[in-house]
């Protein structure tokens, strides 16, 4: 179990360049587009972090209705470093809504699942590697949240809202993508990868 919640904790840090080296490998252009965006993504949770801390500093208050408390709840956590930028992100760091790991798991499983989905609807048919892929990309994603929980690090809507961020800006980002490398996006094909899903 132990190994499980070390991964669950530095799967923000190899999953972009994982990506990156693998689309790099099999010149992949969603793949290494999907290790560029996250990266972008990883970086946009410290700046909505940052956002929400400020919010709850001018309103006065440490919790919200439905948002919960906007600190990471009471434990012996303490953030990695991440070198120089920790003179900007630390205080973004501290505080825990939302919660980075949730938004970096779904937003690799909200790009990945549509780039499984296009390539479905382009071969028309569906491999067991494809179902395989499919589902570990949903249990990992369910792991590393529930991880962040389990070890006290988020509350839980923290994760929540890190999660709902991380897929739509999966989805955001797969959709940037796909306009740019195919050229092709309309809404025809929209409606086509929604019916897939």
């Amino acid at each position: 179990m132990n190994f499980l919640l070390h991964f669950a904790q530095d799967s923000p840090r190899f999953l972009p360049i994982h990506s990156i080296l693998i689309g790099l490998l099999t010149t992949d252009y969603y793949v290494i587009s999907m290790g560029i965006l996250s990266i972008g993504n990883i970086l946009s949770n410290l700046v909505i972090k940052l956002f929400f801390k400020k919010l709850y500093d001018l309103l006065g208050v440490k919790t919200l209705p439905i948002l919960g408390l906007g600190e990471r709840p009471p434990s012996d956590y303490m953030p990695d470093k991440v070198g120089c930028l920790d003179n900007y992100a630390g205080e973004a760091k501290l505080f825990g809504m939302p919660s980075g790991h949730a938004q970096s798991a779904w937003f690799f499983y909200s790009f990945g699942m549509l780039y499984l989905f296009d390539k479905i609807g382009k071969n028309q048919e569906c491999s067991s590697w494809v179902i395989i892929t499919l589902l570990l990309m949903t249990a990992i994603a369910i792991f590393i949240s529930y991880s962040r929980v389990y070890k006290n690090y988020h509350t839980t809507q923290q994760v929540i809202l890190g999660g709902i961020i991380g897929f739509g800006m999966g989805v955001a980002g797969y959709i940037l993508t796909k306009y740019i490398i195919d050229g092709t996006l309309s809404i025809k094909t929209l409606r086509k990868m929604i019916k897939i899903v």
